[in-house]
């Protein structure tokens, strides 16, 4: 048995719970969002709910429940935990975990370096213009090619993207938000959202949720 420590309480760790129990862990999670339900989970031992989310008192209180609760391994449920995990990963020398060099990492994490990259070894990927470098009057934008997505520099599952349908769109869209750092990217999908609709796995996610 080890001692394992789920960092965060995202929807993917209802998924991964129930086997990690079954394998006779014991299981600790940190929950970091006020909004998360994966900390309802009914396998888990033991639950630390911060109420303060700095990235300080997240170290903190990560290296105190890590040393009291005698942690083995410790797995990241999502981009912002694993983010914070690459950062200060040589702050827990004697746990197990896999994760890449905090550079490497971002190089990946950040929409328009991963871009500059794709760009850099010349491998496909959707156009994309960075919006917190360019005005809005700039010739590129103006004669960028629409439908595009719009979405946050630093996405955390792809939530927050707005489509919009021309130039007109993309300046309305943008005026409303306060955070400008966002890309703006060629959507080539025809505003297609797939989604999987598997009842069983769903229920028994719902059933792993403690009422």
């Amino acid at each position: 048995m080890s001692n394992v420590l789920l960092l965060g309480a995202g929807t993917q760790s209802l998924a991964i719970l129930p086997g990690l129990h079954k394998a006779g862990h014991r299981l600790i999670m940190i929950s970091d969002r006020r909004s998360n339900y994966g900390d309802k989970s009914r396998y888990l031992n033991k639950v630390y709910r911060l109420k303060d989310f700095a990235e300080e008192v997240m170290l903190s209180e990560t290296l105190r429940i890590v040393a009291n609760e005698r942690i083995d391994i410790i797995i990241p449920m999502g981009d912002d935990t694993s983010l914070f995990l690459c950062k200060y990963q040589k702050s827990f020398p004697a746990q197990h975990f896999k994760t890449p060099e905090y550079e490497n990492f971002i190089r990946g994490y950040d929409k328009n370096l991963l871009m500059s990259l794709c760009e850099e070894k010349k491998y496909p990927h959707p156009e994309t213009l960075d919006l917190s470098k360019v005005s809005l009057s700039d010739e590129r934008v103006r004669k960028f090619r629409f439908p595009a997505l719009l979405k946050p520099n630093l996405t955390t599952g792809g939530r927050g993207m707005v489509k919009v349908h021309d130039y007109d769109e993309l300046c309305a869209k943008l005026y409303e938000l306060e955070d400008r750092a966002w890309c703006c990217t060629f959507e080539d999908t025809h505003g297609d959202v797939l989604s999987r609709n598997d009842i069983d796995i769903e229920q028994r996610l719902l059933d792993s949720v403690k009422r």
